[in-house]
């Protein structure tokens, strides 16, 4: 209450009270949250040193604790102090966290926040490109969660950005919204302004009505009775009032304490969801350990695996039989939690499929699994009885001995380079899905001679398909495959490092669009 009336001292002494009392009762979220209302209040009183402290010890107690929302506050906090310090990189790092943790958590609102500070710091340090990024994203959350303040704040700074670049159309737009969202929230006040004179002269008339009917009361006795039974009228009216505005009160503390209930419990139940996803995420990389055959005998070899949430839909499976080597990398249905349950499937199938003495051909295994994958999957279609998940894949089984390749592909394809030649070859892939499709044919074996020194590559979509960039394009199979050929003379693991800082600068400040698996291997 105090901080809402602006006396920033008293609001002060209330929130140290507060530390105080919940590190005695031992709720260390309720201290944390505390402290971090005293960081910010520093903050408003032009002391950001002391903002820095008290939300530093926030964020002590906030990772103890797990606390992922907490944390994300006092990275803004931290990032707001920083800014006023005049430690832009610092305050960029810290803002950057924020929204890291915010976007994990799907927090729309928060998200909006940390993209204006973000783009906000960028233009006072005229980096254009990267403040219009995180204003275009944050102006476009603000539009979709309805709020006037939010979508001020953006227009604004963007207006000023289109001002410099001479952008007259886009900066007129965006004045325009600018000024139309601020007309919105001055309106409120206007409202109350207008309100608080319009009673404020009905009270003086009250006033002066009074005096009126005392006079006359004076001077005319007979109508002493009159003025009386007036007064007592008024008393009563206002006493019904009264009572009407405790009971609504009564009723708004009844509400509040709900909310408050019903929002711990979403909190609760928010952080038990997270901690079972990230126990899927143990099981998962467990599954995938024991895929990655790390042996002297077996070719050079590297994998880059990038999840797009905590689980993937995406997996590579490996195994060693006699003298063959099979290697795959595979793309499910999906991504996130229900991807990784097909992953988890997918690689039970090919470990059970290769479980006997049989040596199979890559089109046999795809065939089999393909037969197991629609039999057994239990998410069908009553009416048609079709199955509606699968996987694609690309399946590749090396003869150690001689470096025969033997490749079958379902929708991915094949990448061979020759070390001879500056080219990359493909070879196109089977165009069904390990699952349903309306006519079924076996999958195709493919072989070649490969020579020492080349290399094959397999992969999932999920680079390819990532926006990004300048314009926010995708990045596609000819910059993928252009990439490779720069980098071909590179070691495996070289290659890979370029990869993945190649895929990090491309995505720059877009969501990562799919789970991503590359694998590469050298004979």
């Amino acid at each position: 209450m105090y901080s809402y009336q602006n006396d920033l001292k008293a609001s002060i002494a209330y929130y140290a009270r507060a530390v105080k009392l919940y590190e005695e009762a031992g709720d260390m979220k309720g201290a944390s949250q505390s402290l971090n209302n005293l960081g910010s209040t520093y903050i408003n009183t032009k002391e950001p040193k002391k903002s820095i402290e008290y939300n530093t010890k926030a964020l002590h107690i906030q990772e103890k604790n797990n606390d992922e929302l907490g944390m994300s506050n006092s990275f803004v906090n931290l990032g707001n102090a920083y800014e006023a310090l005049g430690e832009t990189n610092k305050a960029i790092e810290y803002y950057t966290k924020s929204l890291q943790i915010r976007e994990q958590l799907g927090s729309k609102s928060g998200i909006a926040e940390s993209l204006y500070n973000l783009g906000n710091i960028y233009f006072a340090n005229k980096d254009l490109k990267n403040a219009k990024q995180c204003l275009d994203r944050s102006l476009q959350l603000a539009k979709e969660l309805g709020f006037p303040g939010d979508i001020e704040n953006a227009s604004h700074v963007l207006y000023k950005i289109y001002q410099s670049q001479n952008n007259a159309k886009e900066a007129l737009e965006m004045f325009e919204l600018f000024t139309k969202m601020r007309d919105s929230t001055n309106g409120i006040e206007q409202v109350r302004e207008a309100t608080s004179s319009k009673y404020k002269w009905e009270e003086e008339q009250v006033k002066l009505e009074h005096e009126k009917e005392t006079a006359i009361a004076i001077a005319e006795s007979k109508k002493q009775r009159l003025f009386l039974l007036l007064i007592a009228f008024i008393a009563i009216a206002i006493g019904v009032i009264a009572i009407i505005v405790f009971k609504n009160l009564q009723r708004y503390k009844k509400a509040k304490r709900i909310i408050e209930k019903q929002k711990e419990l979403v909190e609760e139940k928010q952080k038990e969801i997270l901690d079972s996803i990230r126990y899927a995420k143990r099981i998962q990389d467990a599954v995938l350990k024991e895929q990655e055959h790390i042996s002297t005998h077996l070719p050079s070899h590297f994998v880059l695996f990038q999840p797009k949430d905590i689980v993937s839909g995406d997996f590579y499976w490996s195994i060693e039989k006699d003298t063959y080597w099979y290697v795959a990398a595979a793309d499910c249905t999906g991504h996130g939690v229900p991807g990784a349950f097909l992953t988890i499937l997918g690689t039970s199938f090919l470990n059970e499929l290769n479980a006997t003495e049989t040596i199979l051909t890559p089109a046999e295994i795809l065939d089999k699994l393909r037969y197991r994958i629609i039999a057994e999957l239990s998410i069908t279609n009553k009416e048609t009885n079709e199955t509606r998940d699968g996987m694609d894949i690309s399946l590749a089984r090396l003869n150690l001995k001689t470096n025969e390749l033997m490749w079958a592909g379902a929708n991915n394809p094949l990448w061979i380079l020759n070390k001879d030649k500056n080219e990359l070859r493909e070879i196109s892939s089977h165009k069904q899905p390990i699952g349903f499709y309306p006519t079924l044919t076996p999958y195709p074996n493919h072989i070649f001679q490969l020579n020492k020194g080349d290399t094959f590559y397999l992969f999932t979509d999920g680079y390819a398909d990532q926006f990004g960039g300048d314009k926010g394009k995708k990045f596609k199979y000819k910059r993928l495959q252009d990439l490779l050929l720069n980098i071909k003379e590179e070691v495996l693991e070289k290659q890979k490092e370029i990869l993945f800082k190649t895929f990090i600068d491309w995505k720059g400040f877009f969501e990562q669009t799919d789970d991503i698996c590359i694998i590469g291997i050298k004979v």
